[in-house]
């Protein structure tokens, strides 16, 4: 079975045997199993550990023939010490579990499709409007409320999705919150159509002998989340006028999904929820951003590197210093974006993506790659961050691997059941998530201005509006 050849030069460090020694003489074993093992060679960590263990076992067993015996008798003996503690800790969890999925379950979800009419000329700025107003508390603010009812707050999905070419606008959200996300939409762009429409991935059923899905998640690297993405405003679109002059780097995306074929599909999915991650060092009962320790951080790192210059060794300070100096433009346009970017309203997100070919002979690597690196115009990779793929599929690499593609289909079969909850915070789907502004956002997600002349985006030619409510009988 050949390999699942999916281009992963960028996702794959290329360690030689150098560096191999190295990490093994430092004694850096955890370098060693995520770079060296996994990373470049395409060997889980479970397996690599478990076949490591296994091991051991039998070394061990060969030398004590009674051992399984011997730590059964261990295992029994010390259970009074762990099996109260161990029982809890497990009861809580499972607690949580069912009450987060209760109060999911309470709720009513709703798909609403925008259309986007041709006469929208404001930047995304007014997107960043529209974020901010939906930075809701939930059914959370009590103890109460947060471990005997199960709330959390609420989460909202915004969607681009192309069915060959044909490209539309979605938004996920609970029946309860979809006054606020009209609201908060018709108040920044009132041409606006908002209708209710059929969830297109609950009507979507993946059968991996007509369709090939290939599935990730996008993630901020190789920095923290405390640097941006190069934005809109780094675009400098706030300062163009004329639409015609403009250069939106959200156009790239569209014009990726409107070339699509009619074989092709490409989902994308941006989940929400209100930032509420803790500090860390932070006791359970106390209250802390995470982000904005990343933020100090991040800024005192700079600052400092700026002054003393990069890992500064004894007799060269002073060049190092000099040298850092020299860059002051730099470094002031990355302090101005974290700076700029922590005094917005900032959002836990997920964010991932799938493309489909339908029937699988017409699986094309080259749209693929276009697909999954259509974000790369917002990438500032030497100084601050981009988005890059990862999970899912990216690292079934090598034939040994996933042998006749059980592992693939799998993946595909989860990825769907995840992509249709819109889970990304909460059980059965917790993933590690990124936190970014508003202004991040409405850079990736925003009613393209009538400079953007995909053709698959379909256009309104004018909002539908009722009649007045104050018209004479």
């Amino acid at each position: 079975m050949a390999p699942h050849n999916f281009d992963q030069q960028n996702l794959r460090k290329d360690n030689g045997l150098y560096d191999v020694i190295s990490t093994i003489v430092a004694g850096d074993f955890h370098g060693f199993i995520e770079e060296i093992v996994g990373n470049t060679y395409g060997i889980s960590r479970a397996l690599f550990l478990g076949t490591i263990f296994c091991g051991l076992w039998m070394a061990l067993w060969k030398m004590i023939p009674g051992l399984p015996l011997f730590a059964l008798g261990w295992l029994i003996g010390t259970m009074p010490i762990w099996i109260v503690p161990a029982c809890m800790a497990s009861a809580w969890t499972w607690w949580m579990w069912y009450v987060h999925s209760w109060h999911e379950h309470s709720k009513h979800k709703i798909l609403l499709e925008i259309k986007i009419p041709n006469s929208i000329v404001k930047s995304p700025r007014a997107m960043e409007a529209v974020f901010a107003h939906l930075d809701l508390g939930g059914q959370d603010n009590t103890f109460i409320n947060r471990l005997w009812n199960g709330g959390f707050p609420p989460r909202f999905s915004f969607e681009i999705v192309s069915f060959g070419g044909d490209v539309h606008f979605y938004v996920w959200t609970w029946r309860v919150f979809k006054r606020s996300v009209e609201e908060a939409l018709y108040a920044q762009y009132p041409e606006l159509e908002i209708i209710e429409v059929e969830d297109y991935a609950m009507a979507f059923t993946y059968d991996p002998e007509k369709t090939k899905a290939v599935c990730w998640d996008w993630r901020l690297e190789p920095k923290n989340d405390a640097y941006p993405f190069k934005t809109y405003v780094d675009w400098e679109l706030e300062d163009e006028v004329d639409e015609e002059y403009k250069i939106d780097p959200f156009a790239q995306v569209m014009e990726t999904m409107s070339s699509m074929s009619p074989t092709e599909q490409g989902w994308v999915q941006i989940i929400i929820t209100k930032n509420k991650d803790k500090a860390p060092g932070k006791r359970w009962f106390d209250t802390g951003d995470r982000f904005g320790q990343w933020v100090h951080e991040a800024v005192d790192k700079i600052r400092k590197e700026t002054v003393l210059g990069a890992h500064p060794e004894p007799g060269d300070e002073k060049w190092r210093a000099t040298a850092a100096r020299l860059e002051q433009f730099h470094v002031g346009e990355v302090l101005r974006s974290i700076e700029r970017n922590a005094s917005k309203p900032h959002f836990n997100v997920g964010m991932r993506g799938t493309y489909m070919v339908s029937p699988t002979n017409t699986f094309s690597n080259a749209g693929f790659n276009n697909f999954r690196f259509m974000w790369r115009p917002f990438a500032d990779e030497k100084y601050r961050n981009y988005i890059r793929h990862r999970r899912w599929h990216p690292p079934l690499d090598y034939a040994y691997q996933d042998l006749w593609d059980i592992r693939f289909n799998i993946i595909a079969k989860r990825f769907f059941d995840c992509y249709r909850r819109r889970g990304h915070f909460q059980p059965p789907w917790i993933f590690p998530h990124n936190t970014w502004s508003v202004e991040m956002l409405a850079s990736v997600w925003h009613p393209p201005s009538r400079g953007v002349e995909a053709h698959g985006l379909e256009r309104i030619s004018s909002k539908k509006k009722e009649a007045p409510h104050n018209l004479p009988m």
